[in-house]
């Protein structure tokens, strides 16, 4: 179940079950399981009856454990080290932490007091207590999504990869023809006046005389590496909920004809306003924008086209709704 993050949020504590392979848990379950079948009565006796176990819930609940100064400044150290760990996005999880896992520490705590039928919260109970919660946590591990497309990178390539030697093969060859003046013209332009000086004035340029040492060709300098575009998963799906709930209100206003691209895209830029502060902050938010759009556009679950699009069209004459089969709600 894809429950949102105000819902987890109210859970003190949950837990999903997941199939991970380990040697010796499995090893444990597949021991539990046959020893169930061959020795039933045996492994599955309690050690207590159920009658006595209630009586012990019954009385465990008449307790009423208060929190003393060393309980509470465990409790305000956990909290500081949940949220400090959330806020360093160590861990992508399911939902931030907020007072509400505050108070679930507090209940937590109090409830393990009342386990050990204690009148006061102490630090360790608060410190299983964080522990506890922590391992409940649902952590996300989700890559970043890469924004850069397969046919910007290759025009990228093609750029690095341009230009050639074309030049070089209509230049004419330097043999033949012309007189001396365009000899020693030739000389001055290629800088090998000094070198002649050095052999003799007269020194012919035709003749034996050993030719000047031409500093060796420079290679031609390569463009810096291009830099792959990502954001994390995270905001990826932020991104594309607010453009999805946007036209999903200007579809129930009635614009069920589609909004331009760019129209998006500047409404977007529009609701973050207030977190850029310079112009090199908006123009790589506008270029995020328009790589989401293209994404979500390319999958197809989200954003469709409205029509079809030209072949390379502008963002200003491209046409983009929601997805018929997408509530708006959910996202």
């Amino acid at each position: 179940m894809d429950l949102t993050a105000p819902i987890m949020s109210r859970f003190d504590m949950f837990f999903v079950v997941l199939d991970e392979c380990d040697e010796a848990s499995d090893l444990h379950i597949a021991q539990h399981i046959l020893a169930c079948h061959r020795r039933k009565a045996e492994v599955l006796e309690p050690p207590f009856r159920t009658d006595q176990l209630q009586r012990y819930i019954r009385y465990a609940r008449a307790f009423d454990p208060h929190i003393k100064a060393d309980g509470l400044r465990v409790l305000v150290d956990c909290y500081r080290q949940l949220r400090q760990a959330d806020s360093l996005g160590r861990n992508r999880s399911c939902y931030r932490i907020t007072v509400r896992q505050l108070e679930s520490l507090i209940r937590l705590s109090e409830a393990l007091a009342r386990l050990h039928l204690d009148d006061e919260v102490r630090p360790k109970y608060v410190q299983e207590a964080h522990r506890l919660l922590k391992t409940s946590i649902i952590h996300v591990e989700a890559d970043d999504v890469q924004l850069d497309d397969d046919e910007e990178e290759e025009e990228g390539e093609e750029a690095e990869g341009g230009g050639g030697g074309g030049d070089d093969d209509e230049r004419p060859a330097g043999g033949g023809g012309g007189g001396g003046g365009d000899d020693d013209e030739a000389v001055r332009n290629l800088g090998l006046g000094g070198a002649l000086g050095e052999l003799g004035g007269d020194a012919d340029i035709h003749g034996d005389a050993p030719p000047a040492q031409q500093p060796p060709a420079q290679p031609p300098a390569q463009p810096p590496a291009r830099r792959a575009l990502s954001i994390s998963n995270e905001r990826f799906k932020e991104i594309a909920a607010m453009i999805g709930r946007h036209l999903g209100a200007l579809e129930e206003q009635g614009g069920g004809e589609g909004v331009r691209w760019d129209e998006v895209v500047t409404w977007y830029l529009e609701q973050r306003v207030d977190d850029l502060e310079t112009e090199e902050d908006f123009d790589r938010e506008k270029d995020i924008a328009h790589k989401v759009i293209r994404k979500l556009l390319a999958e197809g679950g989200t954003l469709v086209y409205i029509g079809m699009p030209a072949l390379n069209a502008p963002e200003d004459e491209t046409l983009i709704a929601l997805h018929p089969g997408i509530d708006p709600r959910t996202l």
